[in-house]
Parts: C-alpha cells; structure tokens; sequence
C-alpha cells in the first residue's frame, strides 16, 4: 500500500512541476509588448508572488532533505554541502536557504507530527507569496536581537507585528521597525546578557570577488575582542 501511495505522490508532484514548467515556457514566449502599462506591473506582481511562494517550497524540501539524513546517503557531508552540488549554487546561497528554512519550514518530531515553526506568522506571509527571503531576513535578524530574557509572549507579538508590516511594506522598513521593537523591548540596553553575547556571536564569510578578496561581517563577543585587539594593533 506504501508503494502504491508513494508512486502516487511523485506521479502528482510531476504534474505539478510539469506545469510550471510548461507555464514558465509559455510566459518566455509570450509578447510583453502587447501589454498596456497596468498589464505589465500587474505581471510583475504576480511572477513576484508566485516566486515568491515557491521559496516556500524549497524550505520544506530541505527540511525533507534533512530529516532523511539524505545528504549522508548520497556522499555529501552536509544539507549544505548537498544543496551545492544538486543544485550547483554558491555556498552562500545554499547557507541562507538552509537558514531560512530553519525558521520558516515545517520541522518534525520523532513521531512525525509537525513541530511548530519558529516564525509562524512570516512563514505564513510567504506562503502566502506577500514577503519574500529579504523581508523574511530582515524579521529573523530582528527577533535574533531580542534578549532572552524578554517574554515568549511578547516575542510573538513583536514577530506578529513585523511579519504583517512585511505584507505591505520593504525589507528595509522592517529593518527600521525592527530596530525600534527593540529599543521598545530593551529601552535601557541593560537586558543582554553573556547568554544572548553566545548567540549573537559570529563572523560570516562572503564570496570571494575577483581580486580574491573575500568581505566579512559579524559579531565579537567581549573575550574575543580583548584576544582580537592586541593581534591587530600588531599585525594590522
């Protein structure tokens, strides 16, 4: 019976990118000329929205991917390292997909009842096609930021707030709203602690340009700054 029901649901998952397929071939071939202004932005809304929902997609496939431990199976070391070479994206790509779905995919339990997802109400919007990965960022950058210390309750709503101003607005006035959640949640600056410093901590690595050069960001905590500083004042 498993058989039966698992060649069903590839059957039906064929159809489906068989018509996306057939329908992003079609679109390739339409004459965008023949479009009146109106047309054409409401075109664009509407590619943006379904591109959009399908990165929603990808996030339970990677999920899937992962609670398979398929990676192993098939020689890679890494959901990371997988993604890399089916798909053959940046490692930066495939980082940030992986982070995305980890907050926005539908993860699981030992028992195979889904767990709830770390940003409910974003995961929502995307799914919806509202927001996409730059507006999803900006939100799990601004909740990363909020003190542990700060209710459960409270980083719901602050989270509700932010992914429905996503629905309407740009990454960038989420980024701005998200920095004034936080001032809200931690006017005096004096609710982070060693334990949220942990969490923050970290340097990101970009790709290397064509001068090999390679930027960095991130986050010293105390301890490695003091380690830091007596190296640079040295050696920079």
């Amino acid at each position: 019976m498993s058989s039966i029901d698992d060649a069903g649901a590839a059957r039906q998952v064929q159809e489906h990118l068989s018509a996306i397929a057939d329908a992003v071939e079609g679109l390739g071939d339409c004459d965008l000329t023949g479009l009146s202004d109106a047309e054409l932005t409401d075109t664009m809304r509407w590619l943006e929205k379904t591109l959009r929902r399908a990165s929603a997609v990808g996030h339970n496939l990677i999920v899937e991917t992962a609670e398979r431990s398929l990676p192993g199976k098939l020689g890679h070391k890494s959901v990371n390292k997988l993604l890399i070479g089916v798909l053959r994206i940046s490692a930066a790509d495939a980082s940030a997909r992986i982070t995305a779905a980890k907050s926005l995919g539908t993860w699981h339990a030992l028992s195979g009842q889904p767990l709830p997802v770390d940003l409910p109400e974003t995961a929502a919007a995307q799914r919806d096609g509202d927001i996409g990965p730059d507006h999803a960022r900006a939100i799990r950058e601004v909740i990363r930021k909020i003190p542990h210390t700060v209710s459960s309750s409270d980083v719901a709503v602050a989270e509700q707030i932010l992914a429905e101003l996503a629905r309407s607005a740009t990454p960038e006035d989420v980024e701005k709203a998200g920095h004034e959640l936080l001032a809200h949640l931690n006017p005096d600056g004096n609710l982070t602690d060693d334990k949220d410093r942990k969490r923050l901590r970290g340097i990101r690595f970009g790709r290397q340009d064509q001068n090999l050069m390679t930027p960095i960001s991130g986050h010293l905590d105390p301890e490695t700054r003091a380690l830091l500083d007596p190296i640079l004042a040295k050696w920079a």
